[in-house]
């Protein structure tokens, strides 16, 4: 959803915006997610409070001023994350809306990246997190040992059986005592 903190703003203009956008975006089937909303100054206002984004109006420049922000809410509305600019990274974008969704949504392989991926402030971005890195490592050479070790025993436990199976039992060859 796009908002416009402009009550001047109109319908019109927030159509041939969007329309702008879903060019320029170039995904068939985008227009139907997403949405551009205008409204009177109290709704702005009250959203904005809500969402604790800041902006006044410069009446030097008869404009509004406000930093660049996309917000990232969780289906109850809780936000889960502000990404600040005017572009973003796809990645962290993705790795934002995968943590909203707590997992529900994205492959497994997005599950792991978001666990190797934490979001830093100061980086405005996601950033690697080396300790989860390390983790799924030692994971991956455990698991990878385990196999190795189960490999050698079975090959050692078929090697003993063949060995047996060769010798001659004084019974089986009728040469009883």
């Amino acid at each position: 959803v796009a908002v416009s903190i402009n009550p001047r703003e109109t319908s019109q203009l927030a159509a041939a915006k969007k329309q702008n956008y879903l060019s320029e975006l170039g995904k068939p089937g985008a227009d139907a997610g997403w949405h551009f909303l205008v409204g009177d100054s109290s709704q702005s206002a009250t959203l904005a409070q809500a969402l604790g984004f800041g902006y006044r109006y410069d009446e030097e420049r008869k404009e509004y001023a406000h930093a660049a922000a996309a917000f990232v809410l969780m289906p109850d509305g809780t936000i889960s994350r502000y990404l600040y600019g005017i572009e973003f990274n796809p990645r962290d974008l993705k790795l934002a809306l995968l943590e909203a969704t707590d997992g529900k949504i994205g492959s497994t392989l997005d599950k792991l990246i978001l666990y190797c991926y934490h979001y830093d402030p100061q980086a405005k971005g996601y950033v690697l997190f080396a300790t989860n890195v390390m983790r799924i490592g030692g994971a991956i050479c455990a698991l990878a040992l385990g196999i190795c070790v189960a490999i050698l025993w079975r090959s050692e436990r078929n090697s003993r059986a063949r060995r047996s199976s060769l010798t001659i039992h004084p019974h089986l060859t009728g040469n009883r005592r």
